[in-house]
């Protein structure tokens, strides 16, 4: 395997695709020593940049899908967006509690972020626990008021309380980037 790739050109998604077969056929250092290979291949491009560190995410590779993650997040806030990134994509693997455990530290940076707050009160709605939802979309509309989507969301899930049907579907909304946080 090694030969073939030797001897075919560079690039990131042919190194993604190795560190990937590195994974499969359990040499776990040679495929992190790929995907960070391919971090430094794709330069600035941050949507390449966040598909590696989900690669490393799903691997269990978490240092390294940090340090990934850092290249493209090298603000004063990079903590709270690799933090509220690894919630997200925890929360997509279906791993509810270290969604929380990740939210619950972007918290501690930023108690009143809209975003984070949103994304907390759904993944709360997920896991069925509405009281915590509710109040993480207070805490998002008092500092934030004008932020739509907890607005809605507080909305539908206080309709939702009040008339003891099952949840429907347009509860499960989907969470928000923190690079979105100024957009709304």
């Amino acid at each position: 395997m090694r030969q073939a790739v030797e001897s075919s050109p560079a690039n990131a998604d042919r190194t993604i695709t190795l560190a990937k077969c590195y994974y499969e056929i359990g040499d776990h250092e040679a495929s992190k020593t790929y995907l960070r290979e391919a971090a430094v291949m794709i330069g600035d491009n941050a949507e390449k940049v966040e598909e590696i560190a989900k690669v490393c995410f799903d691997y269990d590779f978490l240092d390294e899908a940090e340090d990934i993650l850092n290249k493209i997040y090298d603000t004063k806030e990079r903590e709270l967006k690799v933090f509220n990134q690894f919630g997200l994509m925890a929360r997509e693997k279906g791993e509810l509690e270290k969604s929380r455990t990740y939210y619950n530290a972007a918290l501690q940076i930023s108690p009143t972020s809209s975003v984070i707050n949103y994304n907390c009160a759904i993944l709360f709605v997920e896991m069925k626990e509405y009281p915590l939802a509710i109040a993480h979309l207070k805490r998002s509309l008092l500092h934030h008021p004008e932020f739509s989507p907890s607005q809605d969301l507080l909305d539908k899930l206080n309709a939702f309380m009040a008339s003891n049907d099952a949840p429907d579907h347009s509860l499960l909304l989907k969470p928000i980037d923190i690079a979105q946080e100024h957009q709304q």
